[in-house]
């Protein structure tokens, strides 16, 4: 059996490199492991470059390990995201569907009975119209429990919209109902009088256009009625 040919200056440094490159893409992967999916998807890459970069010498084998386990590792923590950004999208949706139903129980409640919930989600409640689930949103944090001690938990009527839609003052693209600050500030859903919903990023946005909602309902409120 030859001798494996002693190694060069050359081949100390190429090797002190790949050592120090397996070893940040492995600590990039497990970082990716807890959700941050930019230091995964760092590890795959710097991983994948190292293993081409790097010709086929049993003395760099241990550092070709760890190479490939920073790839493993990558992958895994980016599908470990992409998980949770699905589950995200999907509180989403069921937080949009919510609140868009309870816009159309407001809505329909109005054209049954000409006025507007006297105590807002909670005559809906009494009424029967629906039920405490309709006002939870996924991503809040909240329990049943909670939308029955306060039933605004989740979302919240605009002060005064519902009379002005029950009245007719109410303009189609005023905000009528909105959620609070569920989603840790990323975004937001409104739904207007009109009776669709929409999101919102930042959650500034929702913030904006509720305040300029009220405002504009307070100017109609100061317009002298028609003779």
């Amino acid at each position: 059996m030859n001798a494996p040919e002693p190694a060069t200056a050359e081949d100390v440094r190429r090797r002190r490199r790949w050592i120090f490159v397996t070893t940040v893409a492995l600590a990039s992967g497990i970082i990716g492991l807890v959700g941050l999916w930019p230091a995964a998807l760092a590890a795959v890459v710097v991983a994948c470059v190292a293993m081409k970069s790097v010709r086929c010498d049993r003395r760099f084998l241990g550092g070709r390990q760890r190479a490939i386990a920073s790839i493993c590792l990558g992958c895994l923590g980016l599908t470990l995201a992409a998980g949770l950004a699905l589950r995200e999208i999907a509180r989403c949706m069921r937080c949009h569907a919510n609140a868009l139903g309870a816009c159309a129980v407001i809505r329909i409640y109005i054209s049954e009975r000409g006025v507007a919930p006297p105590d807002g989600f909670r005559s809906l409640l009494d009424a029967g119209a629906c039920t405490t689930q309709q006002f939870l949103c996924p991503s809040s944090g909240k329990t049943l429990n909670d939308i029955a001690s306060d039933v605004y938990a989740c979302y919240v009527l605009v002060p005064g919209m519902a009379e002005a839609l029950a009245n007719g003052t109410a303009e189609a693209d005023m905000v009528l109902l909105y959620e609070r600050d569920n989603h840790d500030g990323t975004c937001g859903c409104v739904c207007y009088v009109d009776g669709h919903c929409q999101f919102y990023s930042p959650y500034a946005e929702v913030v904006r256009r509720v305040e300029e909602s009220t405002r504009r309902l307070e100017e109609v409120r100061r317009e002298p009625p028609n003779p």
